[in-house]
């Protein structure tokens, strides 16, 4: 290293120190919790750090060495393209909610497996070509990905009744991010050379990304499904009582006033399983368990804001909400106005 690019190595030791200061956190994360109750998503994103310092060391032995050349380029685009393959794992595990099937793990590898093995055997293919591949793929992936994530976003409103570190509409903003990063990797390798204000932005990017899913990832919450209930109502039962069994036992138990209740623990209280009400909500009242539970919510804080001059804070936790800002949407989304400016007007 005759003329060392001290930048490039105070980039590198920066992207090492993020990787292993978030992978500690999210390992910490991990043996600390229960083992029942550890997040595959956890383990998931854990692992893709990982891959992003395999992807920061690799490169950067091979520059101490004096061997960074055109030759070993692409091998060190081909392990970047597994980082982002991780990513993509790591979300299908937040859709799952478990660790990614087998059919995602090898169909989604193919791409990223067939430009190392070209650069692993020095097939006489452009430099470029390799991380078209890897750019075109992984768009199409995380694309699809998206859609994935906004439809399973959008069904938890049929489980949960908050949605604050229970929602996954976050990642997909983390994608955009990974794409807008993929395309100025793409670009700056196109380049051969990319300006001052691409590497600027690419370097402020990347740990930026890292940072984002580490905040998120200790925040996410996923609950597995609970077994049914052995005291399931048969069919015909169900359609006949169930509906005002329900009403009778949130008059009487306030049940909504659990700020983790959801809907396998509602169905459990009615001695139910969670498909007859899953069936009840949707077919009988004509609405979801969170639309539901968070109604009963808002008319229970109506009546403590005109009988109490508690904090909205107070009242949030009194009513089930698990924060004052879920509580401030829900009323104003369902009521048309905050809850102080109904108050006054009471």
């Amino acid at each position: 290293m005759s003329n060392p690019d001290y930048y490039a190595i105070g980039s590198v030791t920066f992207y090492f120190g993020v990787d292993i200061v978030l992978a500690l956190l999210l390992g910490t994360r991990i043996f600390r919790n229960d083992r029942d109750r550890i997040l595959p998503f956890s383990r998931m994103c854990a692992l893709t750090l990982v891959s992003d310092i395999i992807a920061i060391l690799v490169p950067a032995v091979l520059f101490l060495c004096d061997s960074y050349n055109y030759n070993t380029l692409p091998i060190c685009h081909a392990i970047t393209g597994f980082v982002f393959y991780m990513v993509v794992l790591s979300g299908f595990s937040l859709a799952r909610g478990s660790y990614p099937s087998l059919r995602h793990c090898v169909g989604y590898a193919i791409p990223y497996v067939a430009v190392f093995v070209a650069s692993l055997c020095n097939f006489a293919i452009p430099s470029r070509i390799g991380p078209l591949v890897i750019l075109i793929s992984t768009v199409i992936f995380m694309v699809f990905l998206a859609v994935n994530l906004v439809i399973h976003d959008r069904k938890l409103k049929d489980r949960y009744s908050n949605l604050e570190n229970h929602s996954t509409r976050w990642y997909v903003y983390f994608l955009i991010l990974e794409m807008f990063e993929l395309a100025l990797w793409y670009l700056m390798i196109v380049r051969d050379g990319s300006s001052w204000v691409m590497t600027t932005i690419y370097d402020f990017l990347v740990p930026l990304t890292w940072i984002l899913l580490a905040h998120f990832c200790m925040r996410q919450r996923y609950t597995s499904v609970l077994p049914d209930s052995d005291y399931a109502d048969s069919k015909d039962d169900v359609k006949s009582d169930l509906p005002d069994r329900l009403r009778d036992l949130m008059d009487s138990e306030k049940l909504y006033r659990n700020s983790e209740l959801d809907l396998d623990t509602l169905a459990a209280a009615l001695q139910t399983n969670s498909t007859y009400l899953y069936r009840c909500l949707h077919d009988d009242l004509g609405t979801t368990f969170y639309d539901y539970v968070n109604g009963l919510r808002v008319d229970d804080a109506k009546l403590i804001l005109v009988d109490s001059d508690d904090k909205m804070d107070v009242v949030a936790e009194k009513c089930g909400f698990n924060s004052s800002r879920a509580f401030h949407r829900v009323f104003k989304q369902i009521v048309g106005t905050t809850p102080g400016e109904w108050r006054k007007n009471q």
